[in-house]
């Protein structure tokens, strides 16, 4: 009886160990592209909307979306209708913050999709949409960096 309790200790202690040890996954980035001019037929729009929607429901925290319409200049028309959402790494009381990030992106969805039935492009700026989306992933490359808690090591040769 008694090498069973001591096998069964080492095993929760065993088992407490490897759980602690165990990190959280990495943070993700994700970009969209969504193609919001005239060429693009208003139900394929709709499925596109609707799919950024459901990106929300498979973000972890700490991760971030951004969403870039796919304008007719995507340096001058883009400006201040990218959407970015970024979800808390620490947890509120029965999950309010993701929910408060789906409503607020369902809201903005709304007004881009609102916006691009106003003002349709006649044209697309796909490489523009592109290069706005590399600079989204090196601002957010250097943003992680700036995060970084470990002090960096001198290299001896310097």
């Amino acid at each position: 009886m008694k090498r069973l309790c001591v096998l069964c200790l080492t095993l929760i202690l065993l088992l407490a160990t490897v759980a602690c040890d165990r990190k959280a996954p990495a943070s993700r980035q994700i970009i969209v592209l969504i193609d919001v001019s005239a060429s693009i037929e208003p139900e394929a729009q709709q499925s596109a909307f609707q799919a950024v929607e459901n990106v929300v429901s498979a973000l972890r925290r700490g991760d971030s979306l951004v969403v870039i319409p796919i304008t007719g200049d995507a340096g001058n028309e883009s400006q201040g209708h990218i959407l970015r959402l970024t979800l808390a790494e620490h947890r509120e009381a029965y999950d309010q913050d993701l929910r408060r990030a789906a409503l607020d992106l369902r809201r903005s969805l709304e007004e881009t999709k609102a916006a691009t039935r106003r003002n349709p492009g006649s044209h697309t700026d796909i490489l523009g949409a592109v290069r706005l989306a590399a600079e989204e992933i090196r601002l957010a490359g250097e943003e992680s960096q700036d995060h970084d808690t470990c002090p960096k090591r001198p290299h001896p040769g310097r």
